[in-house]
């Protein structure tokens, strides 16, 4: 059974405690192949779709959940790791800032909330590096408690929600109204403002960059934390927070669209005071869409065409991180890089 409630403007959908679910749908045969089958049949939404190749992909990306979901000990409980083997650059308990954003929201359909709200804690409550990487796990953190209902868990963080969002400031240049990062630690390694910065020496990490990717995610978060806010009661703070999404929205139209390439593009920062939009576009342009900016015909439509497009993001295996067109996309990289 679902119920459902409305709370500042969000609908939120309140599942079922835990039980035996319905059972009219085969719960074998779809992970047949996968390990932990009694943890996947307590935990995972099952389906029954017509595209077979569709489903397959469905179940595997659940059996990745569950083989990068780990308890760390009493007190922190579950974390969602980014990589199945230990790394020297990981986080806490093996969590990493980067990969947090989609976990969680993959994680909310969990018919168990508390592996994923742990994994949550563990940013809002300082145990994770939140700001070695960009991140959206604000936005996520709303949109699990928007499936399970749990508005209470997610009040109880607003704390926590604003230090991480505050954490950023020091990348923030209040003359654009935009966030800075290099791609490296966008998780976009070997970029295109790698390629045109022209530092041989660090073609892997880049330049600082006013990124299309960055700043969404920092719209989405602060919208995030306003609506966090709301609930608490705390309406100065729900004001201020949506402020700062409104101003940065703004400068995101304002500096990263590009009416020429008709794309939300990278602006590299150094040696650049007019704020010159790069040469070339990036997938990384499809982002704010994402989290709501940009959704008006006018900036829409000549995105969608480059998806469609061969020499733009079209290709055999799926949109690739710069558009086939561009002089880089065949650019020399390490082989051994993910």
């Amino acid at each position: 059974m679902v119920n459902f409630k409305s709370i500042a403007g969000i609908v939120f959908f309140i599942t079922s405690a835990i039980g035996d679910g319905t059972t009219f749908l085969d719960h074998d045969k779809p992970i047949e192949g996968y390990g932990a089958k009694s943890w996947l049949k307590e935990q995972i939404p099952f389906i029954d779709i017509p595209d077979e190749v569709l489903q397959s992909v469905y179940y595997y990306r659940w059996s990745v959940t569950q083989r990068h979901l780990r308890y760390g000990y009493p007190g922190h409980g579950y974390v969602m790791t980014e990589f199945t083997v230990p790394i020297g650059y990981e986080s806490k308990l093996g969590g990493l800032s980067d990969a947090a954003g989609h976990q969680i929201y993959e994680g909310r359909w969990l018919r168990d909330p508390g592996p994923v709200e742990d994994f949550f804690r563990l940013w809002t409550r300082g145990g994770g590096n939140s700001n070695q990487y960009t991140h959206w796990i604000l936005k996520s953190g709303l949109s699990h408690a928007e499936v399970t209902g749990d508005t209470d868990f997610l009040v109880e963080q607003l704390e926590g929600m604003k230090h991480v969002f505050e954490k950023w400031k020091g990348s923030y240049d209040e003359n654009a109204g935009l966030y800075y990062f290099t791609p490296f630690y966008d998780a976009q390694e070997y970029s295109l403002p790698s390629y045109v910065w022209g530092d041989e020496d660090d073609l892997a990490t880049g330049p600082l960059t006013y990124r299309p990717s960055l700043n969404a995610y920092m719209v989405a978060n602060a919208r995030a934390i306003a609506t966090v806010a709301d609930l608490a009661g705390e309406s100065e703070t729900s004001d201020n927070y949506t402020s700062i999404a409104d101003d940065l929205e703004k400068a995101i139209m304002d500096h990263l669209w590009d009416p020429e390439q008709k794309f939300f593009v990278d602006v590299i920062t150094p040696e650049n005071p007019n704020l010159e939009p790069i040469s070339g576009r990036e997938e990384v342009g499809f982002y704010p869409f994402r989290f709501g900016i940009g959704l008006e015909p006018e900036y829409m439509d000549p995105t969608i065409d480059q998806l469609y497009d061969p020499e733009g993001f079209n290709t055999e295996f799926g949109p690739p991180t710069i558009e086939t067109r561009n002089q880089y996309y065949h650019a020399e990289k390490p082989d051994d890089y993910c």
